[in-house]
Formats: C-alpha cells, sequence, structure tokens
C-alpha cells in the first residue's frame, strides 16, 4: 500500500479538520480561508 505523501497529507489534514470542526466536509473552502 504505497501512498503518495501528498494524498497522505491531505487524508490527514481532512481527519484532522473533520474532528475539529465537521464544517470542512459541508465547506472546504470556507474553512481554508477561515485558517
Amino acid at each position: 500500500m504505497d501512498m503518495p505523501g501528498a494524498t497522505a497529507g491531505a487524508v490527514l489534514c481532512k481527519l484532522r479538520v473533520g474532528r475539529a470542526s465537521r464544517t470542512y466536509v459541508r465547506h472546504p473552502d470556507d474553512d481554508i480561508e477561515g485558517r
């Protein structure tokens, strides 16, 4: 199971943000800008 760093990083980021605030799933753009 060799996954590219970019994919792994994106998945981890989504999981972290998702736990902190599920808003990421609804409005990813808003969350990124809010960062």
